[in-house]
C-alpha cells in the first residue's frame, strides 16, 4: 500500500515537473537541447 502510494506521488510529481518545465520553456523560450538535458537530468 505504501509503495503504491509512493509510486503515485512520484508519478504526479514527475507530471508536474514536466508541465512546469514546459511552461517555463515557453516563457523563457528554452532551446530543445536544454529542455532535453533538463528532463534527462531529473
Amino acid at each position: 500500500m505504501i509503495s503504491f502510494l509512493s509510486g503515485t506521488v512520484h508519478r504526479i510529481a514527475a507530471d508536474h515537473l514536466v508541465v512546469l518545465t514546459y511552461g517555463v520553456g515557453r516563457k523563457v523560450h528554452v532551446t530543445p537541447d536544454t529542455l532535453t538535458a533538463t528532463r534527462h537530468g531529473a
